[in-house]
């Protein structure tokens, strides 16, 4: 059994949590998770969309969204089994996550589940998963919410923003939709210069491997990867998730 940090003897912990989130209540009165799962939330439902009846595979690959990923996707109603959620800094990404898909890909196979999500350790990247154990990469994400949002009359400019990097069929894909795809130099930083220089709402960024992409505003988008990078907070408002160990 692995060693945990000396300062977690010494920190007081509630008697009734179950031992995966645990780590999460030492954060209770000081990092504000909650506050970005209501905003995450809020954002979903201010589009009159829910996830009921969706059944969601997560992991969160020990990292900083095992509290914040499967609450929000709970209070949107989806049915959400998740693993790699228990937190303490020592095997973030370790053979899970979105850099490792092997949990992920059982886990859908075995709960059934609609859509696989993997996380990062900081959970700025999410690779996808359809039913059948396929991976839906960055680009496709991308595409798919782009085109959403023209269909929706809500995309700014008719554009969306990708780097030098993305895929051909990307740029023909939304082309075919009238969209036109900004491309800029490698790294998310670049992403997020031309959304807000143009006052785009969506970019992405995505590599063979580990894909990256969102549909926000630039400042929902600072917001965001602001809150991800916090360690953990606040405890689940509802019950928690189903949780399976790999």
């Amino acid at each position: 059994m692995r060693s945990r940090p000396s300062w977690r003897a010494a920190a007081p912990q509630p008697t009734s949590c179950p031992m995966a989130t645990r780590s999460a209540w030492l954060y209770l009165s000081r990092m504000p998770a909650s506050l970005y799962i209501q905003h995450a939330v809020q954002s979903v439902e201010k589009q009159g969309i829910d996830f009921k009846g969706l059944k969601v595979a997560l992991d969160t690959g020990h990292g900083a969204s095992c509290m914040t990923s499967a609450e929000a996707l709970r209070r949107l109603g989806a049915d959400v089994t998740v693993i790699n959620d228990d937190y303490c800094g020592t095997d973030i990404n370790v053979q899970c996550g979105s850099t490792h898909l092997e949990p992920l890909r059982a886990l859908v196979a075995e709960c059934g589940a609609d859509v696989g999500i993997a996380h990062d350790g900081d959970a700025d990247r999410v690779m996808l998963m359809a039913p059948d154990g396929t991976e839906i990469d960055g680009d496709m994400v991308e595409a798919v919410c782009a085109i959403d949002l023209k269909q929706r009359g809500l995309l700014a400019g008719d554009a969306a923003v990708s780097t030098v990097m993305a895929n051909l069929g990307l740029t023909h894909a939304l082309r075919d939709a009238g969209i036109n795809l900004i491309q800029t130099k490698v790294g998310d930083r670049y992403v997020l210069e031309a959304m807000r220089e143009g006052g785009y709402v969506i970019g992405g960024e995505s590599s063979p491997a580990i894909p990256s992409s969102w549909s926000t505003t630039p400042r929902a988008t600072a917001w965001s990867r602001r809150c991800s990078s916090w360690p953990l907070a606040s405890a689940p408002a509802s019950p928690p998730a189903k949780r399976r160990k790999p």
